[in-house]
């Protein structure tokens, strides 16, 4: 916490390595000890920076009644709902936090922020705290589907939809998954590799992966989805596809929200089933990627209405014979 108030009106100084704020305080030992750490290899101006953004937490805590050496990841996530704007600063400012507290840990701190991942996607879970996040009805989605006409492009966005795959993922399948084997339960088994180069193990319904298999016999080289037989697709052409087909559909849909509708409607069909929140959400942040549950808790509000399966390979199944239903219709609609 804070100490003493000093009426000493000057910028960052500097005086036997204690620092000093504007009308502020004098730093704990161990935050006056990272920031003495910070100057070593920073600017005086980035020093000062930096200081002020610890100087804005401090405030907080002060006015929260938080110990900082004794502040949760819960605690922060309120810290994080005060701060305003949308830019660099802001992730600036909370980056700068979460590298005190990983320099903390070595004195026996405990880091409250170590389920945060990477500073620069805190602002973007900022965001989802208070959701803007509209997820699209499947009849939606239908309208989106049709409007891909290239086999390609339509397969890319339905593998994002029946799978959640990140988008690097996504590009990295390989062109030999007719190699891998259905089990019993009509489901493949296959491994991704996601951020951090963290490989995780998930299941594919045998349709879906047998409509991929009959693309991959007509494409070439190492990838599934190339860009000339060498090099996988690339992020910006298959954003550009969503992009343009979202302004000749009026659907707008873009290759990380049918994740986002992907962990929706899979988390719902799992609760339908009967399966306790928390290993649902245990099941459904693996399938993601997630590091935080934090993070899988997000969709919980956004369950929309669905069809309910908890096997992975039925669940896909019914996904993707609801979709064909509503494109049929729609077509004849047209017609």
């Amino acid at each position: 916490m804070p100490g003493h108030k000093i009426g000493v009106n000057m910028d960052l100084v500097f005086s036997n390595t204690v620092f000093v704020l504007d009308r502020h305080c004098r730093y704990p030992e161990i935050p006056n000890a990272y920031l003495a750490f910070l100057a070593r290899c920073q600017s005086r101006r980035t020093l000062r920076q930096s200081a002020y953004y610890l100087k804005d937490y401090w405030d907080w805590c002060e006015r929260s009644a938080v110990a900082w050496d004794k502040a949760t990841e819960g605690d922060i996530w309120n810290y994080v709902r005060t701060i305003p704007g949308k830019s660099e600063a802001y992730n600036r400012s909370i980056g700068r936090v979460c590298d005190f507290y990983r320099y903390a840990e070595r004195n026996g701190v405990a880091n409250p922020t170590e389920n945060l991942v990477r500073p620069k996607n805190i602002l973007k879970r900022r965001n989802r705290l208070e959701p803007e996040i509209r997820i699209p009805s499947l009849d939606a989605y239908a309208r989106f589907l049709v409007g891909l006409e290239r086999e390609r492009n339509r397969l890319i966005a339905e593998t994002f939809f029946v799978t959640g795959l990140r988008l690097d993922e996504l590009r990295a399948l390989p062109r030999s998954l007719g190699a891998w084997v259905p089990d019993r339960n009509d489901e493949v088994e296959y491994t991704v590799v996601g951020k951090g180069d963290v490989a995780r193990t998930l299941k594919m319904g045998v349709e879906h992966w047998r409509s991929l298999v009959a693309y991959a016999e007509k494409a070439s080289g190492p990838y599934l989805f190339s860009h000339d037989g060498v090099r996988p697709l690339s992020s910006d052409t298959i954003e550009k596809v969503f992009r343009r087909n979202s302004h000749a559909t009026g659907v707008r849909i873009y290759p990380h929200l049918l994740r986002h509708m992907f962990a929706t409607f899979r988390l719902r069909a799992l609760l339908a089933q009967g399966i306790g929140t928390d290993a649902a959400l245990l099941r459904v942040q693996m399938e993601l990627g997630h590091r935080s549950i934090h993070t899988t808790s997000i969709y919980l509000h956004l369950i929309p209405g669905g069809p309910v399966s908890a096997s992975m390979g039925r669940y896909q199944q019914n996904m993707s014979r609801e979709i064909e239903c509503k494109i049929r219709k729609l077509k004849a609609s047209r017609k």
